[in-house]
């Protein structure tokens, strides 16, 4: 199908964009029953709902003949709900606080009187929402300013159980913000969607989703957020966490709020212990500055007319680095570290953002956003920053996001009190440029030493030195639907329609230098430059779903169609060091997947008073994909961009004496890892018809739950929740240029080593070694992995949660998760060229990274089933938060925990040839200055410390008329713990030496001042 059919479809996702639309996933709901003194349902009641966060001021339905009502996409705010009918007296339900998502259940009983006789109920939000399935958290505008959190995505890991933020683990900011990949309940951080309003902010470059995001929104312009975690509404069709940042609106009268808070080194307290002075720390991360100003505004332009919100901030956070320096000598061949210069880390924001919503008449409504932001990622690839990697300062990257801008323009209609119209388009402008570190000339070679995995002297990777050669993606989203919403129906129907144009020049030095002991030991080519783009012509998703009630009993029964189109335009490259100017034709009809996805789920409502919900849920999502799945057959990625051969430095001078372009051993050098490199014509790569085009063809994951929501008492409520996922539609790379037949076993002998299982010094066996004859032989071909056996891969987990706001303001929330992933492809890796212990292709933009696979945590090749089945023990993580007033003098106390299971630890180990070879019975296939890696500890076996944090924040607030003003203390880590969030993994001298250390305590002063 061609970009003629992918026209056809755009102008139909327009087309039903022009249909009435309902509300998108922020819609709140209030809903309930009428009846009156006698139990008999009141058909023909008025309902109002009025709030103040509502333009519109007031949204009116009539009760059906069920006596049913339901009032849908609601703001969240404090409301008031009003029951009329002729001949009955008025009653009124005030103080109903509504967040995102939720349906809030209304019951009303009237009786017979005048219209002077209005009954006003004030009392509890109900806290059970007994309609909805979706697992949700919300980050309510009270959370955001009064606990103490760095309001980013990393500090949300915080508060929910479960989610996971990997090593970007926040002390007051000491993280950041930056693109990360959040995940819960065995998700992925990849298929991890940001919505603004509604609507989608991520860039639609590779898999679109995860750490693909370049906009952070600004707190002070945001009303509350919501984290959907399980059970995601159909509007999403990945199952990884859905963050919906719910924008202000303004009002009818000026309000905002003024912010300043920050920290130094001399407000830390030092937490290096003996213990990580034994693994090789004489430092941990301390902070140079984290700070945050920000002043925002809003208010009427015309009053119950035109409202505006706008907001300035700039921000960030500088640390050193635990136990990292710059080196004394940029260039020299070894790294020495220069004690006086501790390697920094630096994330720094600035941005602007404004809104505005104007009520044109009685029905309509149209926002506009714009955001536009700069930030300087400046040490890109230390340990701690946003995308780390053992690596000096000097080798780490200069990544300049700049301008990056995001646009969002709404239209809503409510056509009556039962047909509501929604229709929407956005805009995101990625523009990353990543340089070299300044000083770095573009001729130094990077080095990685293979005994400790530290790469220095430079970059393995930038952009082009342009803006017009950075990493830039214009994404473009539309989103529509229709709603017809009665008292036990709320049917709807919609679309998104995706589409972007990711470019970029990748740049990266053509040769790379591997030394083992601090010799070279295997060098890596590189067909530089890269010009690589890429066509998301098309991802549609259309969906109908429907909410209804039957008596106790409501079902939310959807189902949602997912197109996927993407193609590749004519490409030309310039010629590199290794490989001539490139020219490649346009590639159509790259990918072209269908799916029926189906989302099931029912609440029941048990004892029929609101307060006790059992909810089952059985949903089918897609994992991430967007303009990466053209790479499945773009000559820029299927081509070979990298080999790896073996180098002896026989004479010392650091230079691979032997000719470079011939693929065979020769001089200095073993034979490259793959014969085709730089031929323009051949590709290691191809793809199953099968993996990229047809029905049901995708990655995909399904997911079940069955939870009970109890309300234990007026505010305060509690959950357990059974979680189970399982992946399906796996896909693997088998390089049929070789047989299992080609491969020779060989053992090791582990090192004698008190940390290793057993104390080491025993023989691990089943590594195998390829051929000779048939290394450098690469033909992968990705099919799905169920043609050669069964692969599974298994979650399962319990959430217990708990919910309470007491008198005065006091609030307590959070639990515990418990849970594991099992996986297993023993039944695959052998009858495949591919590597054990490690998930298969996942998605057609991995090849671009990983030629077909995902890394291997154990290092094996084929056919070994060595750690092929992993099962790590069930483990536990535990999150409270909560919030006191004392009852003097404006003062308040507020605090997180965290427990949270320590990092993974494995042990890879690059072994010589001289030590391999007696039991190989030949040398390496790669030569005998070859290296092999090998996994010495089973994935899953092994962990680290657990971590255990506590910060505290004591603020005094101080009213003056309008103007509130707040002033806060925080102590960040109180019990200035050190655990280890990261360490090095490789077998060595410098093996679990920490890389990441939980900062030490420190004070952050701040004041906010509303107004």
């Amino acid at each position: 199908m061609g970009r003629e059919r992918v026209g056809r479809v755009a102008a139909l996702a327009c087309v039903v964009m022009l249909l009435p639309a309902t509300a998108l996933a922020q819609g709140s709901s209030i809903a309930g029953v009428v009846r009156d003194s006698t139990g008999g349902v009141l058909p023909g009641v008025t309902v109002e709902a009025a709030s103040p966060v509502l333009i519109e001021k007031v949204r009116t339905v009539v009760t059906d003949d069920q006596g049913l009502y339901r009032i849908t996409d609601l703001r969240p705010g404090t409301y008031t709900v009003t029951f009329t009918l002729a001949g009955f007296g008025p009653v009124k339900r005030d103080g109903l606080e509504l967040t995102t998502n939720f349906t809030a259940t209304v019951n009303a009983e009237l009786k017979v009187g005048g219209l002077a006789e209005t009954i006003t109920v004030s009392g509890q939000t109900p806290v059970v929402d007994v309609e909805n399935v979706v697992q949700q958290r919300i980050i309510s505008r009270e959370t955001l300013d009064t606990l103490p959190t760095a309001k980013s995505i990393q500090s949300f890991g915080a508060l929910i159980p479960g989610m996971q933020v990997g090593t970007n683990q926040d002390v007051g900011g000491t993280s950041g913000d930056s693109p990360v990949g959040t995940a819960i309940h065995g998700g992925r951080g990849s298929d991890q969607h940001i919505f603004y309003d509604g609507m989608r902010t991520n860039n639609l470059h590779f898999g679109g989703g995860g750490a693909n995001q370049s906009i952070f929104f600004n707190p002070a312009s945001i009303q509350e957020i919501s984290l959907e975690v399980g059970n995601l509404g159909i509007q999403s069709e990945t199952g990884g966490i859905v963050i919906n940042v719910i924008p202000k609106d303004g009002g009818n009268g000026f309000s905002g709020s003024v912010v300043a808070n920050g920290a130094n080194g001399s407000m830390q307290s030092d937490n290096l212990t003996d213990e990580l002075r034994a693994r090789g720390l004489d430092s941990t991360t301390t902070i140079r500055n984290v700070f945050d100003l920000n002043g925002s505004l809003g208010g009427p332009i015309v009053k119950d007319k035109l409202w505006f919100y706008a907001g300035v901030r700039r921000w960030g956070n500088e640390n050193y680095v635990a136990g990292l320096y710059f080196s004394k000598d940029p260039l020299a061949w070894t790294y020495t570290p220069d004690a006086n210069r501790p390697a920094l880390d630096q994330n720094l924001h600035s941005s602007a953002n404004a809104r505005m919503t104007w009520q044109v008449n009685k029905n309509n409504k149209i926002s506009f956003a714009l955001e536009r932001q700069n930030q300087c990622l400046c040490y890109t690839g230390v340990p701690g920053s946003w995308a780390p990697s053992n690596t000096t300062p000097e080798a780490s990257q200069y990544t300049h996001n700049f301008p990056s801008s995001y646009g969002q323009l709404k239209w809503k209609d409510v056509v009556s009190n039962k047909l509501l119209v929604e229709a929407g388009v956005s805009v995101n402008i990625m523009n990353w440029q990543v340089h070299p570190e300044p000083g770095v000339g573009q001729d130094v070679i990077p080095v990685t030493e293979l005994t400790t995995g530290l790469t220095y002297r430079a970059a393995t990777f930038n952009t082009g030195p342009h803006q017009d050669e950075a990493l830039h993606t214009r994404s473009t989203y539309f989103t529509g639907a229709v709603a017809y919403v009665t008292g036990s129906h709320n049917f709807k129907v919609g679309t998104n329609l995706s589409r972007s144009t990711p470019k970029w020049t990748y740049d990266a030095k053509p040769l790379d230098y591997l030394f083992y002991g601090g010799a070279p030991a295997a060098l890596v080519m590189q067909a530089m430059p890269i010009i690589y783009r890429s066509n998301l012509n098309a991802a549609l998703g259309t969906y109908a779903q429907d909410q209804w009630t039957i008596k106790k009993l409501t079902l939310n029964l959807g189902v949602r169609h997912e197109y996927l189109n993407a193609d590749v335009p004519e490409q030309s490259m310039p010629a590199g060091r290794f490989v001539p100017a490139r020219d490649y034709a346009a590639v159509p009809n790259v990918v072209a997947w269908n799916e029926l996805v189906p989302r099931l789920g029912a609440a029941y409502d048990l004892f029929g008073n609101g307060k006790t919900a059992i909810k089952a849920t059985l949903n089918k999502y897609l994992n991430a994909e967007a303009s990466g799945a053209s790479n499945a057959r773009n000559p820029t990625i299927t081509q070979v961009a990298a080999v790896v051969r073996a180098w002896g430095d026989a004479n010392g001078n650091y230079n691979p004496d032997c000719d470079l372009l011939n693929p065979d051993a020769n001089g200095e050098c073993g034979p490259m890892s793959d014969r085709n490199f730089g031929k323009q014509a051949a590709y290691s790569t191809t793809y199953d018809p099968a993996v990229t085009h047809g029905w049901g063809q995708r990655n995909n994951n399904w997911e079940t739950t069955v939870g009970i929501q109890q309300e234990l008492r007026s505010g305060l409520s509690a959950s357990a929740t059974y979680f189970r996922r399982w992946f399906g539609n796996y896909a693997v790379a088998d390089n049929r240029a070789v047989a299992p037949s080609d491969y020779d076993p060989y053992c090791v002998t582990a090192p004698v080593d008190p940390r290793l299982p057993g104390g080491g010094g025993n023989q691990i066996c089943g590594f195998y070694d390829l051929n000779p004859a048939k290394f450098g032989q690469v033909d992968n071909y990705v099919t799905f992995a169920d043609h050669y056996g069964k692969l599974t891969d298994v979650y399962t987990g319990v959430d217990l949660t708990v919910n309470m706001r007491l008198p005065r303001g006091a609030t307590l929330q959070g639990g515990l998760n418990t849970g594991r992933e099992v996986s297993d492809n023993c039944d695959v890796v052998g009858k495949v060229d591919m590597s054990a212990a490690t998930l298969p292709v996942t998605s057609t933009s991995f090849v671009y990274y990983f030629g077909g696979g995902l890394p291997s945590l154990s290092g094996v090749a084929s056919p070994s089933t060595l750690y092929c089945h992993i099962a790590p023990p069930f483990q536990t993580d535990v999150k409270l938060s909560g919030l006191y007033p004392l009852p003097w003098w404006g003062v308040a106390l507020s605090a997180t925990f965290q427990s949270i299971p320590g990092p993974p630890i494995v042990a890879t180990a690059v072994y010589p040839n001289a030590l391999i070879e007696p039991s190989l019975g030949r040398p390496l296939g790669a030569g005998v200055n070859g290296t092999a890696t090998v996994q010495l500890v089973a994935p899953g076996t092994l962990y680290g410390d657990r971590l255990n944090q506590v910060d505290l924040r004591v603020m005094k607030t101080v009213t003056a008329g309008k103007t509130r003003i707040k002033g806060s203390l925080d102590l960040y880590n109180l019990f200035n713990v050190s655990p280890v969030l990261a360490l090095n993994n490789q077998y060595g001298p410098a093996w679990q030496r920490p890389l990441v250390v939980l900062p030490g305590r420190f004070v952050k002063v701040g004041v906010q001042v509303d107004f």
